[in-house]
């Protein structure tokens, strides 16, 4: 719920922010952190987590997000973001309307699992998308099915 505060909009403390992380969020952390753009990035998905375990955000995963894990070649890694992926409340599942969705998302630009993201994001009805990458923000920017932000981005919004 928003409210607003001091001539701004703010996020109401009583209610949980609802937020969908795209895959490459959870792999963030595990990325190369001597590059500085993965190393400020890193920090501010890590802010996130800590805030998903307060429960000042409330995490939506999907059957896309464990699709992509299983995926990993690296064991360690592949165990680690599967953790993460775990904490997320709700879990949005595949069906034929939301794969049906993903396809005409597909149609208008976004690359197969981008697609299945977005749908899923939008199927749980977050408030925010969150990615690392360029070309999907780009992209889902340019549909606006769901506000998208990088996680340096959510931290400016000031909606903590």
């Amino acid at each position: 719920m928003w409210r607003e505060l001091g001539g701004r909009q703010s996020w109401y403390a009583g209610e949980a922010l609802r937020l969908y992380f795209d895959n490459n969020v959870y792999n963030r952390l595990f990325d190369d952190l001597s590059v500085p753009r993965n190393r400020e990035e890193a920090q501010a998905v890590e802010g996130l987590f800590e805030k998903v375990v307060v429960g000042e955000v409330e995490l939506y995963g999907s059957f896309v997000l464990e699709l992509e894990n299983s995926r990993l070649s690296q064991i360690l890694r592949r165990e680690r973001v599967g953790a993460l992926i775990s904490l997320a409340r709700s879990r949005v599942e595949r069906d034929a309307a939301l794969l049906a969705r993903a396809e005409w998302l597909q149609r208008g630009g976004l690359r197969k699992y981008d697609a299945l993201h977005l749908a899923a994001a939008e199927r749980a009805e977050v408030d925010y998308f969150v990615t690392c990458d360029d070309r999907l923000l780009k992209e889902a920017r340019r549909i606006g099915v769901v506000e998208t932000v990088t996680p340096l981005e959510l931290f400016d919004k000031e909606v903590f």
